[in-house]
């Protein structure tokens, strides 16, 4: 079953709130699982399997989702977070499943924020939270931005929402990842092979979606200018010294 999109016609009014067309939803790697975002900051999952829980696909009568969760809350859940910021309900502009991982969900917040939602816990495991435009003392401009991941290494890309560039943040699934709510920086660099850090890529444009070839770590970035711009590695030729 392929899932395109999900269309907010329907008979009753309470359902636009899950289904709402003109926002993110992407299809589990298991084929049979939907999950959709809104602008309310909420995580709604659809299974589309025979049952109850699938008449959302199979009928026009007001069905509720299999599971919803609210990235505020959750966040609110997080107690090293919860008393440094101060958590308010925002956007979920985007979502994506990790091809290397399939329990883990990026999202990507409207204020800037990403992280990762454990569709087996329903808990958030991973997040990146960068100052804030004003702190920076940066204009913010409103843009809907839509992240990526690379096809085997965990890493996700997305652009920034206060500066021209973009974020390739570290959300490998376990505690040595930078972002992961429960990493002890005491023991970073104790582990062997530890994963790539999280890195800030300047570019000359603000980016507004990112996609990775699917068999390289090559980045294709569409800037608010209408620009495609390539980011990808240096390879350097070690040469035989005979």
């Amino acid at each position: 079953i392929w899932i395109i999109g999900v269309s907010n016609k329907v008979l009753s009014a309470d359902m636009s709130i899950y289904l709402l067309y003109d926002h993110q939803s992407t299809l589990c790697p298991n084929l049979m699982t939907v999950f959709g975002a809104t602008r309310n900051g909420t995580i709604h999952a659809w299974d589309t399997r025979g049952g109850r829980a699938s008449a959302a696909f199979q009928s026009h009568n007001e069905v509720q989702p299999l599971s919803s969760v609210k990235i505020s809350t959750l966040l609110g859940k997080i107690a090293s977070l919860k008393e440094q910021s101060n958590i308010v309900s925002s956007e979920v502009l985007s979502i994506d499943f990790n091809p290397s991982c399939s329990y883990q969900l990026a999202f990507h917040l409207d204020g800037g924020w990403s992280g990762v939602l454990n569709v087996n816990t329903f808990s958030v495991s991973h997040l990146h939270c960068p100052p804030p435009a004003w702190l920076e003392g940066v204009d913010s401009v409103l843009h809907k931005r839509k992240g990526t991941w690379l096809s085997t290494s965990s890493i996700y890309a997305v652009g920034s929402s206060s500066n021209n560039g973009m974020y390739a943040l570290d959300f490998h699934p376990d505690t040595s990842s930078a972002c992961h709510v429960d990493y002890n920086e005491e023991t970073k660099g104790c582990e062997e092979n530890q994963p790539a850090e999280n890195k800030f890529i300047p570019l000359s444009e603000r980016v507004l979606s990112c996609a990775a070839h699917p068999l390289s770590h090559t980045i294709v970035c569409g800037t608010e200018f209408s620009s495609l711009l390539m980011v990808s590695q240096k390879h350097e030729t070690v040469r035989d010294p005979e």
